[in-house]
C-alpha cells in the first residue's frame, strides 16, 4: 500500500452538508439518457467513518480524460502548464486530493504529482497547483441515475479509476483501500473470496502484518540491547507473524521476518535448555552469563523464572557442600565464608543449624588455641624465671576464660611465685628509687605499683594491698609536689598540667579526702579549658516577620553543635553567664524571608458535548445506493424489452424471457424501495462543539537569605562575613472557565499551593543544614588548632606548654577522634601522667 493514501484516517472528514448528493449535483440538467458509452468509472470516497462514496460514470476533469504530471510542487506560469506532459486517466490507478495537488498512483505502482489537464483561467501570471486544481472541475453522470455531475474537486477526496463498472467487489476493494486496516481487508475478502482484486487485497494485508511483525521485533531487540522487559512483545511478533502466513504471501521481507523471528525464539529456547547443563556440570558462571541476556524477561517468562531459582538453588546446594567439607576439616571460616555465600542465593532450610554448628565449634577451638599460646608463653617466661612476663600472659585470659580448670591451676601456681617476687622486690625497689629524684625512680616507682595493684586483683594476701598502698603514697606525694611546681609558674591562672598532676596524685591515695582543694581547682581549670559558644540571631528582615525563624534557627544551630560529640562545648544564652564567658560568638543576621508569586496563563482548546442533532444515516445511504442501482438497472432492462418489443421478428420465446428479466428487476426494484422505505434517513449524533478553558500555572516560593560571621570573644577578633541563601519554590496548576460537559473529562481546580508560612519554614530547614554543618565544621577546626599548636610546641621542645595544648585538645574533642590516643602517648612519655583516662573521659560530675 502506498503512503499518501494512508493518511486518509488523519485528515478532517468534510462536512455533512459535502457528503449529501445534492453538494456534488452542481448544474444538474435533470434525468437524461445518453447513449454514449462511458469513457472511465469513479469511485469518489469521500470519508470511511460514516461510509460516503459516490460512482460516476464517463467521467472527464476539465473536458479531458488525462491529467497533467509536475515535476515539482511549486507555482506555474501558463506556459510552463502548456509544456508539462499529459498524464492519460487509463494510466490512474487512483488519486488523493491533498493540499490541491493530486497524488496519484499509476497503475504500474509508480507515485507522482500532478494537476487537472486543460486549465484555462489564467488571470494571474504565476498560479499555485492548489489554484489549478481547486478551479477545474469532475464531470459525468452518477450510476445508475442518469444525473449529471459537475462539481470541484475537494480536499480531502481518493478517486479510484476503473475502465469498466467496477461492480460490488470493486466499490469494497477502494473503500478497504482507503481505510487499509486489518479489519477491512479482512471483511472485503470474506464477503469477495473470488473478486480479481482478493489478490492485492491479500498482499495490502500481509503488507500490515508484515509491519506490525517488524515493529514488534524491533521493539523486543531494543528491549534485549536496553535490558527491559519485552518478552511479551517477541509473543506479538509470532501472532503477527501466522497471520501473515494465512495469507500465503511469500515475499523477501517475509522470509526475512521468518528469519529474524525463529532466531530470536531458537535462541531463547537454546539458552534455556544450555543453562541447566552447564549448572549440572558445576559451570554456574557459564550458566549465569548464558541467562543474563533475558534476565528482564524473568516476571514474563515463565521458564526463565524457574530456571533462575533452580540455578540459584544450584548454587546455594554447592555452597553448602563447600561449607560442610571445609568444617569437616576445621576450617571454620572458610567454612563460614560458603555458608554466607549459600544464603545469599537461597535460605536453605539445613543453613541456620550448620551455622550454629560452625561457630559453635570455631568459639571452642579458637578459646582452646588461645589458652593454649598463653599458657605455652607464660611457661616460656617461667623458665626464665621472668613472672612478670608470664603474668601478663594468663591473667586477660584468665578473666576471660574463668571455667577452664587446668587455666587457672597454671595461673594459681604461678601467681604464688609472682605474689612472692613481687613482695621480695618491693622492699628493694623503695630502698634504690625513694625519695624520686627523677625520671628513672618514678618509672620503677610506677612498674612496681601497676604490677601489684593488678596481683590484688587475685591475691588476698595482706602484704599486697600493704605495699601497693605505701608505694601509691609515694607516688601521691611526688606528683602533689609537682602540681604545687608547675602552679606557681603560671600563677593564678590555672594550669590544665598543674591539675594534671594533682589528679594523678589523687588517684594513687587510698583516702581521697586528702585533696579536699581538688573539685575547686577541677571546676576553675575545665572552666577555662572548654570551648564555649555563644549564639546571637537577629532579625533584620524589612518585613520584622522573622522573629520566630530567628528563634528557631539558634535553636537548631545549638542543638546541632551539642549533638556533633564534642563532650565539653558548651552553648551560651545570648545573655551571658555569671562566672564563665564564651569563647566564640556566632552572630547570625536574618537579612530576607519573603514569598514571591508569579503566573503564567495559556488558553486550551477542547470540546464540549452540546446535546445531539440529526445526521444522514450510513445504513440509508447504503440503502440508497441500493436503491438508485436497483432503478438503474430496472430502466435498462425496460429500455433493452421495448426496443426488442418493437424489434421485427420478435418471438415469443424472447417475449417470455423478457418478460422475466423485467419481472426480476421489478422484483428487485420493490425490495430495494421496501428497504429504503425501513431505514431511517437520519439518526441522531453527539454534538460536538470547540471551546477554549484557561489553564494558569502559578509559581510560590519562599526565601531566605541571612549573614553569618564568628567572633573570638576573648580577642575580639572577626571573622569574614559569610553570606547564605536558600528557595523553596512551589508549583501549582489553576484551570477555570471549564465546559460542565467537556469531552476530555477537564474540570476546573485551584492550585492549592503552600500557604507563605509553610513555605518560609520549609525554605528554613533548607538553610538551616548548610548552616549548621558549617558552624560544626569551624568549631571542630578551633579545637584542631590545639592539636596543631601542641604539635608546633613538642617539635620546639616546649613541653609544658605543648602538654597544656594537648590537655586542652583532649578535654574537647570527640571519643572517637584518632589522634587523641597520641596525645596521651606524649603525656605520658613526658610527664608520666597515667592516669588522665580517668578524667578525660568521664564528667566531673562522676566524681
Amino acid at each position: 500500500m502506498f503512503v499518501f493514501y494512508r493518511k486518509m484516517q488523519g485528515v478532517p472528514r468534510p462536512s455533512i452538508c459535502l457528503c449529501l448528493v445534492a453538494g456534488l449535483l452542481l448544474g444538474l440538467s435533470g434525468a437524461t439518457s445518453v447513449s454514449a458509452a462511458p469513457d472511465f468509472y469513479v469511485v469518489i470516497v469521500r470519508s470511511v467513518d460514516p461510509v460516503d462514496y459516490l460512482l460516476v460514470e464517463r467521467v472527464q476533469i476539465n473536458g479531458r480524460g488525462e491529467l497533467t504530471r509536475i515535476v515539482r510542487d511549486g507555482p506555474l506560469t501558463e506556459q510552463q502548464y502548456r509544456n508539462l506532459s499529459s498524464l492519460p486517466l487509463a494510466e490512474v490507478r487512483s488519486f488523493r486530493i491533498e493540499g490541491g495537488r493530486l497524488r496519484v498512483r499509476r497503475r504500474n505502482g509508480d507515485e507522482l504529482l500532478a494537476v487537472p489537464r486543460d486549465f484555462r483561467d489564467w488571470s494571474r501570471a504565476w498560479l499555485d497547483p492548489g489554484d489549478i486544481t481547486r478551479g477545474s472541475l469532475l464531470t459525468g453522470v452518477l450510476y445508475g441515475r442518469q444525473q449529471a455531475v459537475r462539481s470541484p474537486l475537494a480536499d480531502g477526496w481518493v478517486v479510484y479509476v476503473f475502465a469498466a463498472y467496477p461492480g460490488q467487489d470493486g466499490i469494497a476493494f477502494a473503500l478497504a483501500d482507503t481505510r487499509n486496516t486489518e479489519e477491512g481487508w479482512v471483511r472485503f475478502l470474506k464477503n469477495y473470496p473470488d473478486s480479481a482484486n482478493a489478490v492485492e487485497a491479500r498482499q495490502f494485508l500481509a503488507g500490515l502484518y508484515l509491519t506490525r511483525t517488524r515493529e514488534a521485533l524491533e521493539r523486543y531487540q531494543e528491549a534485549l540491547s536496553k535490558k527491559t522487559p519485552g518478552y511479551t512483545v517477541l509473543g506479538d511478533a509470532r501472532t503477527w507473524f501466522d497471520r501473515l502466513r494465512a495469507t500465503n504471501v511469500q515475499t523477501a521481507g517475509v522470509v526475512e521476518v521468518e528469519g529474524t523471528l525463529t532466531r530470536l525464539e531458537t535462541d531463547v529456547a537454546e539458552r534455556l535448555r544450555q543453562a541447566p547443563l552447564l549448572a549440572a556440570r558445576g559451570d554456574f558462571a557459564g550458566a549465569e552469563k548464558i541467562l543474563e541476556p533475558l534476565a528482564p524477561f524473568g516476571n514474563e517468562l515463565p521458564e526463565l523464572a524457574a530456571a533462575l531459582e533452580s540455578l540459584k538453588q544450584s548454587r546455594a546446594r554447592h555452597h553448602l557442600e563447600q561449607a560442610r567439607r571445609l568444617f569437616s576439616a576445621a576450617r571454620f571460616d572458610e567454612a563460614l565464608y560458603e555458608l554466607n555465600a549459600a544464603a545469599s542465593y537461597q535460605a536453605l532450610p539445613e543453613i541456620p543449624g550448620l551455622r550454629r554448628e560452625i561457630e559453635s565449634r570455631r568459639l571452642g577451638h579458637t578459646q582452646q588455641a588461645e589458652i593454649n599460646g598463653a599458657l605455652a608463653t607464660a611457661r616460656e617466661a617461667m623458665e626464665r624465671k621472668d613472672y612478670a612476663r608470664a603474668f601478663e600472659s594468663l591473667w586477660p585470659v584468665v578473666n576471660r576464660y574463668p571455667d577452664d580448670p587446668n587455666l587457672q591451676t597454671q595461673f594459681s601456681s604461678l601467681r604464688r611465685r609472682y605474689t612472692e617476687t613481687l613482695l621480695a622486690e618491693a622492699a628493694h625497689v623503695e630502698e634504690l628509687h625513694t625519695p624520686v629524684r627523677g625520671p628513672a625512680d618514678e618509672d620503677a616507682l610506677l612498674h612496681l605499683h601497676k604490677q601489684l595493684t593488678r596481683v590484688s586483683q587475685f591475691e588476698s594476701a595482706p602484704p599486697v594491698a600493704v605495699w601497693r598502698d605505701r608505694l601509691g603514697m609515694i607516688l601521691a606525694d611526688y606528683y602533689r609536689e609537682r602540681s604545687e611546681e608547675v602552679a606557681r609558674r603560671y600563677g593564678t591562672t590555672p594550669s590544665p598540667l598543674a591539675f594534671a598532676y594533682l589528679h594523678q596524685a589523687r588517684h594513687y591515695l587510698f583516702d581521697k579526702s586528702e585533696l579536699p582543694q581538688f573539685a575547686a581547682w577541677r571546676d576553675r581549670v575545665e572552666e577555662e579549658l572548654q570551648v564555649g559558644v555563644a549564639l546571637t540571631v537577629r532579625d533584620l528582615t524589612p518585613e520584622g516577620n522573622g522573629q520566630y525563624l530567628a528563634a528557631e534557627l539558634s535553636t537548631t544551630v545549638g542543638a546541632a553543635i551539642q549533638e556533633a560529640g564534642f563532650p565539653h562545648v558548651r552553648i551560651f544564652d545570648t545573655s551571658g553567664h555569671a562566672t564563665a564567658k564564651p569563647t566564640l560568638e556566632l552572630v547570625i543576621e536574618l537579612l530576607h524571608s519573603g514569598v514571591g508569586e508569579s503566573a503564567q496563563t495559556e488558553q486550551v482548546a477542547s470540546e464540549y458535548s452540546a446535546g445531539v442533532r440529526q445526521v444522514p444515516s450510513p445504513k440509508w445511504r447504503e440503502a440508497k445506493a441500493e436503491y438508485d442501482q436497483a432503478v438503474g438497472n430496472y430502466e435498462k432492462v425496460r429500455a433493452r424489452v421495448d426496443r426488442n418489443r418493437q424489434r421485427a421478428g420478435y418471438t415469443e420465446r424472447e417475449r417470455q424471457s423478457d418478460n422475466l428479466a423485467l419481472a426480476r428487476a421489478e422484483g428487485a426494484l420493490d425490495r430495494a424501495r421496501k428497504n429504503l422505505d425501513s431505514v431511517p434517513a437520519y439518526v441522531e449524533q453527539e454534538d460536538t462543539r470547540a471551546y477554549e478553558f484557561n489553564r494558569r500555572t502559578i509559581t510560590r516560593t519562599g526565601e531566605i537569605r541571612l549573614a553569618y560571621r564568628w567572633v573570638n570573644a576573648l580577642t575580639g577578633v572577626r571573622e569574614v562575613q559569610q553570606l547564605l541563601a536558600e528557595k523553596e519554590p512551589a508549583e501549582g496548576l489553576e484551570i477555570s472557565g471549564v465546559h460542565p460537559t467537556d469531552k476530555n473529562g477537564r474540570r476546573n481546580q485551584s492550585a492549592d499551593l503552600p500557604d507563605a508560612a509553610t513555605l518560609r519554614g520549609r525554605a528554613l530547614r533548607k538553610i538551616q543544614k548548610p548552616l549548621t554543618e558549617r558552624a560544626v565544621d569551624y568549631v571542630r577546626t578551633f579545637i584542631d588548632r590545639d592539636f596543631e599548636r601542641a604539635q608546633e610546641e613538642a617539635g620546639r621542645g616546649n613541653h609544658e606548654t605543648a602538654a597544656e595544648y594537648y590537655l586542652r585538645f583532649l578535654f574537647n574533642s570527640p571519643p572517637e577522634d584518632g589522634r587523641r590516643q597520641s596525645a596521651f602517648d606524649y603525656l605520658e612519655r613526658q610527664f608520666r601522667l597515667v592516669a588522665l583516662g580517668d578524667w578525660l573521659a568521664v564528667s566531673s560530675n562522676s566524681y
